[in-house]
């Protein structure tokens, strides 16, 4: 019996000053199955406070393969998620 969730493998991808804020291009987190895109985010800005207090909500491009994404849009083995700048 599977206690634990199964883990997944998603790639953030930081584009313009955001790579210069992280110190990356481009990362590999290892997230729970059942995890959701706003929680993902809030990893992130948990990770690299400089983000949420340099871009107010709304200045931020988000993208998660390929399309803008739902608070409660689910994450998936290999999803990829762009931040950029605008």
């Amino acid at each position: 019996m599977d206690v634990f969730p199964k883990p997944l493998k998603v790639k953030v991808l930081y584009k313009n000053n955001l790579q210069k804020i992280t110190g990356v291009g481009e990362e590999n987190i290892i997230v729970s199955e059942g995890m959701n895109f706003i929680t993902l985010l809030h990893m992130i800005f948990t990770s690299y406070p400089e983000i949420p207090e340099r871009y107010p909500p709304g200045t931020l491009e988000l993208e998660i393969n390929g399309h803008a994404p739902t608070e409660g849009e689910f994450l998936k083995e290999g999803s990829v998620l762009r931040l950029e700048d605008c």
